[in-house]
């Protein structure tokens, strides 16, 4: 897999997922910059997803990669401008992937590791006291 360039709607944010492995017999995993601002250690799939309104990014986190516990992620969203996130959505075991925004709402695709189960599922965007400024060994 290639680096990866994703653009905001509006043109003013940049998203870069540069590859950083791959999960045995599964799928690969980046490290994050965000206008030149790096995540530090933290993982993501290899997709991301800016909404068309706002400077919202949406990534599927990975909080674990060891083979022998399964996957497990959550969908994160990130505040290009305020530099503030919040969590939604976390698997006990599997990934979360973002599909769309629809208005207010954030479209995953949510797979739970061993069960074969994959579904859609809606989150809408959570009051300002969930939202958190990116730790200091994030940007």
């Amino acid at each position: 897999m290639d680096d990866v360039t994703v653009r905001s709607p509006d043109g003013r944010h940049e998203a870069r997922l540069l590859y950083a492995g791959r999960v045995r017999f599964g799928p690969p995993y980046c490290s994050l910059e965000t206008d030149g601002r790096s995540l530090g250690r933290r993982v993501v799939g290899a997709g991301c997803l800016w909404s068309q309104d706002a400077p919202i990014l949406a990534v599927e986190e990975w909080l674990m990669t060891e083979p022998a516990r399964g996957p497990r992620a959550a969908l994160v969203l990130l505040d290009a401008e305020r530099l503030h996130e919040t969590n939604l959505s976390p698997a006990a075991a599997g990934f979360v992937v973002p599909l769309r925004f629809e208005g207010p709402l954030v479209v995953c695709k949510r797979e739970d590791y061993g069960r074969g189960v994959v579904r859609e599922i809606e989150s809408g965007f959570p009051p300002a006291p969930k939202w958190r400024p990116i730790g200091r060994t994030a940007w």
